[in-house]
């Protein structure tokens, strides 16, 4: 398994896993969007020529936030959340980034298990976060400097 940047020809197959892990996913202009540059930093998950699961991060000295992650549904549990996250980490110690935050939906039990597993702690939540009225949870990750 490897790690890369997102390419714009590598959108079929994130917006398949996109739309396969989420019930409000992104769109393609979102994703195109990430691909400007700047502060966000979108990465693959490629074995053998096939995306198996990307992250997009807003990435700066002072603020790290995991925007979206997913992995194809066949190749969960098998360390590719784990390998990304283990990326984010080293990419948010790099640039000297002290936390890193992300949101999670309060009924996703899987993710957030995984988050806690990585040494997430929980933040607060933002009541009725998501479009059909469900609340997010705040977690984040102390990065040691």
């Amino acid at each position: 398994m490897i790690i890369r940047n997102l390419a714009l020809n590598d959108l079929d197959e994130v917006l398949q896993i996109e739309n396969q892990s989420f019930s409000d996913p992104w769109t393609r202009k979102m994703f195109e969007d990430l691909l400007s540059g700047g502060i966000y930093h979108s990465v693959v998950v490629e074995e053998n020529g096939e995306i198996l699961g990307y992250m997009s991060v807003i990435a700066t000295s002072y603020m790290f936030e995991v925007l979206n992650i997913a992995v194809k549904s066949s190749r969960r549990r098998r360390g590719v959340a784990t390998k990304l996250f283990d990326y984010s980490k080293s990419l948010a110690k790099r640039l000297g980034a002290q936390r890193i935050f992300l949101e999670v939906r309060r009924g996703n039990a899987s993710a957030r298990s995984f988050y806690e597993k990585n040494g997430f702690i929980i933040d607060g939540e933002r009541k009725k976060y998501y479009g059909d009225g469900e609340d997010a949870i705040l977690m984040s990750f102390c990065v040691e400097v």
